[in-house]
């Protein structure tokens, strides 16, 4: 099942999202931007990206704000980060 950002949005406002107290979206790398972003945390809910494995990618992830990178490549990741 692929969850767009639409879905995600309805899943939080919905009444099993508030009931079941979702802190956090964890979406795919394809569905971030800065709008998803920021929609996401203004309604204060962690951003937990999946699967950041290219540089350029986790820097961008950076400059978004995201809260937490997954990547299959921690060490690059974290390269990334310290060059920019």
């Amino acid at each position: 099942l692929r969850i767009d950002a639409e879905r995600v949005t309805w899943l939080h406002r919905s009444r099993a999202g508030v009931a079941l107290g979702v802190q956090a979206v964890h979406p795919h790398l394809s569905l971030c931007d800065a709008a998803s972003v920021k929609r996401w945390r203004a309604a204060g809910r962690a951003v937990v990206v999946w699967t950041v494995n290219h540089a350029p990618d986790v820097r961008r992830m950076a400059e978004l704000g995201v809260d937490v990178v997954i990547s299959d490549d921690p060490v690059q990741a974290l390269a990334a980060l310290a060059a920019t």
